[in-house]
């Protein structure tokens, strides 16, 4: 009797193990098939709660969140995004390019993170390989402003004024108001001496943005070159008189290059007096624009203070080593005062520079072919 009861709680015992463990593995099977959705919950209340921090700017507690999401989920492209825009702002720009790098390869459908890396690229100076992701960009969304304007200023910093031409024309197509892409084709028109469409798209450019003061200052520059002095006259004072919204490094470079822009149009006007106080003034406003400096450099000159010249083109050159006019006027103000050898080096610096400068080039076979005194 004894051996019976002892057999039957032994079974009894091992039942109760069985049903214990089974009752475990459901459960622990219940909150695996519950643990994704609470997980996934629980990451886009951490994802919103690091978008409400960054949307206040409060950029630590943003980088708390999102680095307990990407704990959680390495693969969080939203959050990757996220993280490399609060470096971005930041200026830690090879850790943003990281984060967008790592939101991409997540997911290659979160356009935004491509175009923040191309962005980023532009900012870093990379304009070729932000170019091409913009192209791939655009070739997915060719209708998109943002994508079609962002190409066409990544192929003007490269140079490729074509380019960015075909590219600010598409983007004005796709928003006619505004005002900046109608400037930025004012200047590519500019470039290719077709005044007249210059002038037509900074018009435009003004007429929507009435305080956009470097299309006053263009446009003044457009009539500066068709002989129309009065007009670019009153186009540049209209710039100086703006209280813009923009930030104070940009506004005074506004300034300095319309006091410049107004400058030029007295010298050219033959008031030396109204110039020379205009090219003051830019140098009051921005001591250090270049522009100011070498158009004060050809007053000197054309007053055959050479010495004074030679110092102000050298002093542009400081500021702007890629200033092919500087150095080409700087090798007249050498060779009018004999010193062939350094004129010689002026001229080869500016054909450097730009090989196609006819002025150049002629000024150089001048002095080749003039007597050595």
């Amino acid at each position: 009797m004894y051996e019976l009861v002892r057999r039957f709680l032994s079974s009894y015992r091992i039942f109760c193990y069985i049903i214990f463990v089974s009752v475990l593995i459901f459960n622990c099977f219940e909150l695996a098939q519950a643990s994704p959705a609470e997980s996934k919950q629980e990451q886009t209340a951490l994802l919103q709660q690091a978008e409400g921090f960054f949307k206040e700017q409060r950029f630590k507690d943003a980088v708390g969140c999102l680095k307990q999401l990407l704990e959680e989920n390495p693969l969080n492209a939203e959050g990757h995004n996220l993280l490399g825009k609060i470096y971005h702002k930041e200026n830690r720009l090879d850790l943003a390019e990281q984060e967008y790098k790592e939101a991409y390869t997540s997911d290659s459908k979160l356009t935004e993170a491509h175009y923040n890396l191309a962005n980023l690229l532009y900012d870093k100076g990379d304009f070729a390989k932000s170019a091409k992701l913009l192209e791939e960009i655009v070739g997915k969304d060719p209708k998109k402003f943002e994508y079609v304007h962002d190409l066409a200023a990544s192929y003007e910093k490269l140079g490729n004024n074509e380019k960015a031409l075909e590219y600010y024309e598409k983007a004005s197509k796709l928003a006619p108001q505004n005002s900046n892409c109608h400037y930025s084709l004012g200047r590519m028109y500019y470039f290719k001496h077709d005044l007249e469409k210059a002038r037509v798209e900074y018009v435009k450019a003004i007429e929507l943005q009435p305080s956009n003061i470097f299309a006053h200052n263009n446009l003044g520059v457009v009539y500066n070159d068709l002989g129309k002095y009065p007009e670019s006259i009153a186009e540049y004072e209209t710039a100086l008189k703006i209280k813009s919204d923009y930030p104070e490094a940009q506004q005074n470079l506004g300034y300095a290059q319309a006091h410049t822009s107004l400058g030029i149009s007295y010298f050219r006007q033959g008031d030396m007096n109204k110039a020379l106080a205009e090219y003051q003034e830019a140098l009051v406003i921005d001591p250090n624009y270049p522009d100011a400096f070498y158009n004060l450099g050809l007053l000197y000159q054309k007053d055959n203070q050479l010495e004074a010249a030679i110092n102000l083109y050298n002093k542009t050159i400081q500021l702007d080593s890629h200033n092919a006019k500087a150095y080409n006027n700087l090798g007249v103000a050498y060779g009018k005062l004999g010193r062939r050898d350094l004129a010689e080096a002026a001229y080869k610096k500016a054909l450097e520079i730009k090989p196609d400068f006819q002025e150049a080039k002629e000024n150089q076979m001048s002095l080749r072919n003039s007597p050595k005194g």
